[in-house]
Protein backbone atom coordinates (compact mmCIF):
# COMPACT_ATOMS: atom_id res chain seq x y z
CA UNK A 1 0.00 0.00 0.00
CA UNK A 2 3.26 2.64 0.92
CA UNK A 3 4.41 1.99 -2.84
CA UNK A 4 1.27 2.73 -4.53
CA UNK A 5 0.68 5.82 -2.14
CA UNK A 6 3.72 6.92 -3.21
CA UNK A 7 3.22 6.46 -6.96
CA UNK A 8 0.39 8.07 -6.64
CA UNK A 9 1.48 11.04 -5.48
CA UNK A 10 4.36 11.28 -7.36
CA UNK A 11 3.03 10.48 -10.37
CA UNK A 12 0.14 13.42 -9.06
CA UNK A 13 2.34 15.96 -8.97
CA UNK A 14 4.03 15.10 -11.97
CA UNK A 15 1.19 14.94 -14.32
CA UNK A 16 0.19 18.90 -12.22
CA UNK A 17 4.15 19.71 -13.61
CA UNK A 18 3.49 19.32 -17.02
CA UNK A 19 -0.33 21.51 -16.63
CA UNK A 20 2.03 24.50 -14.70
CA UNK A 21 5.52 24.23 -16.29
CA UNK A 22 5.12 21.93 -19.38
CA UNK A 23 8.81 22.99 -20.15
CA UNK A 24 10.20 21.41 -16.94
CA UNK A 25 7.91 18.58 -17.38
CA UNK A 26 9.20 17.68 -20.96
CA UNK A 27 13.20 17.77 -19.29
CA UNK A 28 12.03 15.72 -16.43
CA UNK A 29 10.48 12.78 -18.90
CA UNK A 30 14.13 12.61 -20.42
CA UNK A 31 15.90 12.41 -17.19
CA UNK A 32 13.37 9.63 -15.99
CA UNK A 33 13.53 7.64 -18.98
CA UNK A 34 17.26 8.18 -19.14
CA UNK A 35 17.48 6.56 -15.78
CA UNK A 36 14.73 3.83 -16.62
CA UNK A 37 16.46 2.58 -19.36
CA UNK A 38 20.25 2.45 -17.76
CA UNK A 39 18.92 0.79 -14.96
CA UNK A 40 17.15 -1.60 -16.92
CA UNK A 41 19.96 -2.07 -19.49
CA UNK A 42 22.25 -3.06 -16.18
CA UNK A 43 19.38 -5.06 -14.74
CA UNK A 44 20.42 -7.76 -18.26
CA UNK A 45 23.59 -7.32 -17.79
CA UNK A 46 24.10 -8.35 -14.37
CA UNK A 47 20.85 -10.82 -14.22
CA UNK A 48 21.31 -12.31 -17.93
CA UNK A 49 24.96 -11.48 -18.68
CA UNK A 50 26.56 -12.26 -15.54
CA UNK A 51 28.59 -9.57 -16.05
CA UNK A 52 31.28 -9.17 -13.44
CA UNK A 53 32.51 -6.08 -14.33
CA UNK A 54 29.45 -4.20 -12.81
CA UNK A 55 30.19 -5.49 -9.66
CA UNK A 56 32.15 -2.34 -8.70
CA UNK A 57 29.45 0.36 -7.78
CA UNK A 58 31.15 3.36 -9.95
CA UNK A 59 31.04 1.30 -13.34
CA UNK A 60 27.71 0.18 -12.39
CA UNK A 61 26.22 4.15 -12.26
CA UNK A 62 28.55 5.02 -15.18
CA UNK A 63 26.70 2.15 -16.95
CA UNK A 64 23.09 3.13 -16.03
CA UNK A 65 24.28 6.66 -17.28
CA UNK A 66 25.79 5.52 -20.65
CA UNK A 67 22.99 2.87 -21.06
CA UNK A 68 20.16 5.07 -20.52
CA UNK A 69 22.13 8.65 -22.23
CA UNK A 70 22.40 6.69 -25.68
CA UNK A 71 19.17 6.96 -26.46
CA UNK A 72 17.63 10.16 -25.07
CA UNK A 73 21.11 11.86 -25.70
CA UNK A 74 22.63 10.99 -28.58
CA UNK A 75 19.80 11.60 -31.18
CA UNK A 76 20.15 15.09 -29.65
CA UNK A 77 23.06 15.32 -31.12
CA UNK A 78 23.12 14.22 -34.20
CA UNK A 79 19.14 14.92 -34.90
CA UNK A 80 18.61 18.39 -32.82
CA UNK A 81 16.17 19.57 -35.17
CA UNK A 82 14.43 16.58 -35.22
CA UNK A 83 15.12 16.39 -31.27
CA UNK A 84 13.03 20.38 -31.16
CA UNK A 85 10.41 19.32 -32.98
CA UNK A 86 9.57 16.21 -31.13
CA UNK A 87 9.85 18.52 -27.56
CA UNK A 88 7.77 21.11 -29.24
CA UNK A 89 4.79 19.00 -30.09
CA UNK A 90 5.42 17.83 -26.70
CA UNK A 91 4.72 21.28 -24.77
CA UNK A 92 2.35 22.60 -27.51
CA UNK A 93 -0.10 20.13 -25.97
CA UNK A 94 -0.16 22.23 -22.96
CA UNK A 95 -0.62 25.73 -24.95
CA UNK A 96 3.30 26.37 -24.75
CA UNK A 97 6.05 27.01 -26.86
CA UNK A 98 9.61 25.28 -26.68
CA UNK A 99 11.54 28.41 -25.99
CA UNK A 100 15.09 26.62 -25.05
CA UNK A 101 16.76 27.44 -27.66
CA UNK A 102 20.16 26.57 -25.49
CA UNK A 103 19.84 22.87 -25.63
CA UNK A 104 19.89 22.94 -29.50
CA UNK A 105 23.28 25.01 -29.92
CA UNK A 106 26.51 23.81 -31.62
CA UNK A 107 28.45 24.62 -28.59
CA UNK A 108 25.77 22.81 -26.44
CA UNK A 109 25.75 20.01 -28.37
CA UNK A 110 29.43 19.57 -28.79
CA UNK A 111 29.80 19.59 -24.61
CA UNK A 112 27.13 17.09 -24.35
CA UNK A 113 28.59 15.39 -27.04
CA UNK A 114 32.37 15.39 -25.72
CA UNK A 115 30.95 14.84 -21.92
CA UNK A 116 28.59 11.70 -22.90
CA UNK A 117 31.78 10.18 -25.57
CA UNK A 118 34.40 10.92 -22.01
CA UNK A 119 31.33 8.84 -19.88
CA UNK A 120 31.41 6.28 -22.50
CA UNK A 121 34.90 5.93 -22.73
CA UNK A 122 35.75 6.05 -19.31
CA UNK A 123 33.07 3.71 -17.97
CA UNK A 124 34.08 1.39 -20.03
CA UNK A 125 37.89 1.52 -19.44
CA UNK A 126 36.96 1.14 -15.21
CA UNK A 127 35.09 -1.86 -16.50
CA UNK A 128 37.67 -3.38 -18.27
CA UNK A 129 40.15 -2.79 -15.12
CA UNK A 130 37.14 -4.18 -12.31
CA UNK A 131 36.07 -7.19 -14.99
CA UNK A 132 39.74 -9.03 -14.60
CA UNK A 133 40.78 -11.99 -16.55
CA UNK A 134 37.86 -14.21 -15.80
CA UNK A 135 34.87 -11.30 -16.64
CA UNK A 136 36.60 -10.49 -20.25
CA UNK A 137 34.55 -12.11 -22.65
CA UNK A 138 31.40 -10.29 -21.01
CA UNK A 139 32.97 -6.85 -21.09
CA UNK A 140 33.42 -7.21 -24.61
CA UNK A 141 29.81 -8.18 -25.40
CA UNK A 142 28.98 -4.65 -22.94
CA UNK A 143 31.51 -2.62 -25.02
CA UNK A 144 30.59 -3.89 -28.30
CA UNK A 145 26.73 -3.12 -28.07
CA UNK A 146 27.97 0.13 -26.50
CA UNK A 147 29.47 1.01 -29.66
CA UNK A 148 26.73 -0.76 -31.76
CA UNK A 149 24.15 1.42 -29.69
CA UNK A 150 25.98 4.33 -30.21
CA UNK A 151 26.30 4.02 -34.27
CA UNK A 152 22.38 2.82 -33.92
CA UNK A 153 21.05 6.13 -32.42
CA UNK A 154 23.21 8.13 -34.41
CA UNK A 155 22.15 7.31 -37.73
CA UNK A 156 18.72 5.54 -37.47
CA UNK A 157 15.86 7.78 -38.61
CA UNK A 158 15.11 9.89 -35.48
CA UNK A 159 12.67 8.41 -32.42
CA UNK A 160 12.08 5.10 -34.22
CA UNK A 161 14.82 3.69 -32.43
CA UNK A 162 12.13 4.27 -29.12
CA UNK A 163 9.54 2.78 -31.33
CA UNK A 164 7.47 6.20 -31.87
CA UNK A 165 7.58 6.35 -35.71
CA UNK A 166 8.30 3.66 -38.56
CA UNK A 167 10.94 3.89 -41.16
CA UNK A 168 8.76 5.78 -43.34
CA UNK A 169 8.16 8.73 -40.37
CA UNK A 170 4.77 8.06 -39.53
CA UNK A 171 2.65 5.56 -37.51
CA UNK A 172 -1.27 4.68 -38.41
CA UNK A 173 -2.14 8.05 -38.42
CA UNK A 174 0.04 10.25 -36.91
CA UNK A 175 2.47 13.15 -38.34
CA UNK A 176 5.83 12.77 -38.56
CA UNK A 177 6.50 16.14 -36.32
CA UNK A 178 4.67 14.00 -33.56
CA UNK A 179 6.28 11.40 -31.39
CA UNK A 180 3.32 9.04 -31.04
Amino acid sequence: MGVGVLYLVVGGAYAVCWLLVPRLAALAFIVLTWFHWGQGDVWVLRSLLDAEHLHARAVRWGTLLVRGGLPMLVPLLFAPDRYRTVLSAWVALFGVRLEMPWLFTPRTRATLGVGFAVLSLGTLALGRLAAGASGRRRWRIDAAEVGLLWAYFAIVPRWWPSGSTSPAGTRSGTSPDCCC
